[in-house]
């Protein structure tokens, strides 16, 4: 049952960033989205593959392959720093930083201080 769960809810956060954030249009247009599913987790696409892989894992019921959703973890934490958010650190300097500050990477939660959804 978990994992059926976590596949529905990859769905759900990957519809949210594709087409609840209008994401090709913020694209297009140069804008940081901070808005949306974005104020709960800065890579949703990336959270919802993340949540997808370990879903499946789960219902695969091989307790030995659960080490691997650490890793990709371990593993987009590092790229995504070193990459992506490198990059928007360069584009958007203070406006990312402070919404790197408010809001987590992979994992969605809440966002912190004054400024919300």
């Amino acid at each position: 049952l978990i994992g059926i769960v976590l596949m529905v809810e990859s769905v759900i956060v990957w519809c949210l960033a594709v087409f609840g954030s209008r994401m090709v249009e913020s694209v297009k247009t140069g804008q940081l989205m901070t808005t949306g599913i974005y104020a709960w987790v800065r890579h949703p696409v990336y959270t919802a593959f993340f949540l997808l892989n370990t879903g499946f894992l789960i219902l695969q019921a091989n307790w030995w392959l659960m080490v691997l959703p650490f890793g990709y973890w371990l593993a987009l934490s590092i790229l995504l720093k070193y990459t992506e958010e490198r990059w928007l650190q360069e584009r958007f300097g203070a406006q990312y930083a402070r919404y790197a500050a408010r809001v987590n990477r992979v994992f969605p939660w809440p966002p912190r201080g004054p400024e919300t959804i």
